[in-house]
């Protein structure tokens, strides 16, 4: 028995447990993902040398080609020098597409001088070939390229034509390298359409542009704004730039300027405007308890406790919480107190229960309001976002209730967002003239806020804007551009413009107060005012931007004539008084105010 025993534990020893079969095949795993790792990036490391040495011996023979070819024919179809070989071309190597690009152009030898102080006027000394092949791995794009000079036999020969040269530099003047130019004529023999880039110093030149006034560019960026020539048509009868004009000899030099560009966001809201909570006691919909109290035709009285009524008794609203609440105003109630009895109020905080607003925020709350009107304006609407209010009805002689006939609650809601808002924004650079000498503008154009009551307009080049809104063609007025209006915007900035808007009516008025910066100044006492025709005296504070708004005034020069005034005043700043004023339709003015 102790033989077997031992033997047996023996062949125990011997055996692997759960853990170690577990830790071993963890190592052999680890060891072949490593050994597959080496394995994949030997391969990608032997591929991408492969893809290499195609593009570099494809492009080396390429160039051979192009040097086997007589001095005349060395250019690109379409391109300046012009010849037969292909700007752009696909060609496949060992499974791989390549894509083969090929630019030739003149080059002006400082050797001898350039441009008009060269020795011999020659500018077209030699050409300049390069040769780039692309294509697409794993890891991205990869190029290579071969790069020669090709010259004529003997002495330079006069080729012809002009020299084009382009210079594209930032909104501040600062040259812009890498720029994609491309310049197509279609009015030459063989057309042109070449596609090249901008130095280091920001241009491209051109010799041996063939001569003709019909040169349209175009310089682009990714990133950047784009600048063009354009050609006159029956709608730009006078374009700015126009095509570009070369001249036999002679070097013709254009400027276009881009920058990176900016983003703007518009975001459209309803004005604030007066809403409310009211019960006229059709039904008890509006009502959360009733306390020995009921409705008894369209008023809420003391209930009967048999032949007689309660002594007491109350009645709540429902809670109370309007949605985008900017600010509570009042209650209104309408009650009848007889002889013996007495109908208060009190107002409750029905945010995560249900309590009583103490007197430190409104004053007189723990005993009751009598009041046919109760100022509330100065709960803050932060922390008192949902109100209940209940009256309590008492009687001393039960066979008499006071009445509670209507209450109301008024607060103010907004500004809130309202979606799908048309409007023009029009930028301030022009590219040319109808035949009526209007103004062309590059950018203008109509635009729209979504669902989401916003719209962000990228890809913005720096200019000045202006955004307007149609009453007629939404229905409402602008009562505040909070953004100046025309508005610059620089390079790459990103800015935001948030308009609201009211229901449209007959006459408005939106005065915008600035100073001398043309900054917004707000808190500004604008009083607008007619005494003869149909008196009108109205007083608005500005807001923080600087703007008031008046809806729905008598027109301001009526059938006897008479116009409004306007009176400015601001502590610290000198008051003014704007006069005549005709406010017709939809009126906006400007007015600049100055510091004492």
């Amino acid at each position: 028995m102790n033989i077997r025993h031992a033997a047996r534990d023996s062949h125990y020893e011997k055996g692997y447990s759960l853990i170690d079969v577990l830790i071993g095949i963890g190592i052999v795993g680890f060891v072949f993902v490593a050994i597959f790792g080496v394995f994949r990036l030997s391969v990608s490391v032997v591929t991408t040398s492969k893809a290499r040495a195609g593009a570099t011996a494809l492009a080396n023979d390429h160039m051979e080609f192009i040097r086997s070819l007589s001095y005349d024919a060395v250019g690109t179809s379409g391109g300046i020098p012009s010849g037969s070989i292909p700007q752009a071309e696909t060609v496949t190597l060992n499974g791989i597409d390549y894509e083969r690009r090929t630019f030739i152009q003149y080059v002006d030898d400082p050797a001898d001088g350039l441009g008009f102080s060269d020795e011999n006027s020659i500018q077209t000394d030699y050409k300049l070939v390069k040769v780039e092949m692309t294509w697409h791995t794993i890891n991205g794009t990869s190029t290579a390229s071969a790069i020669s000079n090709v010259v004529p036999e003997g002495i330079e020969t006069v080729e012809g034509g002009g020299t084009l040269t382009l210079d594209v530099i930032d909104a501040l003047a600062n040259p812009v390298e890498g720029v994609e130019v491309r310049i197509t004529n279609t009015d030459v023999n063989p057309q042109i359409d070449v596609t090249t880039f901008t130095n280091i110093n920001g241009r491209v030149s051109l010799p041996g542009a063939p001569e003709d006034t019909n040169y349209d560019i175009v310089v682009t960026k990714s990133g950047y704004s784009t600048s063009q020539t354009y050609e006159p048509d029956s709608t730009n009868v006078s374009p700015s730039p126009p095509p570009a004009t070369v001249i036999e000899g002679e070097t013709t030099t254009m400027t276009f300027r881009i920058d990176t560009v900016a983003t703007k966001t518009i975001l459209t809201f309803e004005q604030e405007k007066e809403e409310s909570f009211e019960d006229e006691f059709d039904d008890i919909s509006q009502i959360s308890t009733l306390i020995q109290t009921f409705l008894n035709g369209d008023v809420i009285e003391l209930a009967y406790d048999g032949p007689n009524r309660f002594a007491t008794g109350t009645v709540s609203t429902i809670t109370i919480q309007p949605s985008s609440l900017s600010e509570w105003q009042r209650i209104d109630v309408t009650s009848a107190t007889p002889a013996s009895t007495t109908l208060v109020y009190r107002v409750y905080d029905m945010n995560g229960g249900r309590t009583l607003i103490s007197d430190a925020d409104l004053p007189g709350n723990s005993a009751g309001f009598s009041d046919a009107i109760l100022d509330i304006s100065g709960l803050p609407v932060h922390i008192y976002s949902a109100l209940q209010v209940e009256a309590y009805f008492e009687t001393e002689d039960t066979a008499i209730t006071p009445a509670l006939s209507e209450w109301s609650v008024i607060y103010e809601v907004g500004p809130t967002p309202l979606s799908n808002i048309g409007f023009q924004m029009r930028g301030d650079k022009v590219i040319g003239e109808t035949a009526s000498s209007s103004q062309i503008y590059k950018y203008s154009t109509s635009l729209q806020t979504d669902s989401a009551a916003q719209l962000v307009v990228s890809d913005l080049e720096w200019d000045t804007y202006t955004i307007t809104v149609s009453d007629t063609a939404t229905g409402y007025d602008v009562t505040e551009i909070c953004d100046p209006q025309p508005r610059p915007i620089d390079p790459g900035v990103a800015t935001t413009t948030t308009i609201t808007l009211t229901t449209d009516t007959t006459h408005t008025l939106r005065t915008i107060v600035v100073d001398g910066d043309g900054d917004y100044i707000p808190g500004v006492s604008v009083r607008l005012y007619k005494t003869t025709g149909t008196p009108h005296d109205e007083t608005i504070v500005s807001s923080s931007c600087g703007q008031s708004f008046f809806k729905d005034v008598p027109q301001g020069l009526d059938s006897l004539g008479t116009a409004y005034s306007i009176d400015i005043s601001k502590t610290g700043y000198q008051s003014e008084t704007i006069t005549p004023v005709d406010v017709s339709n939809v009126t906006t003015q400007t007015i600049v105010i100055t510091p004492l």
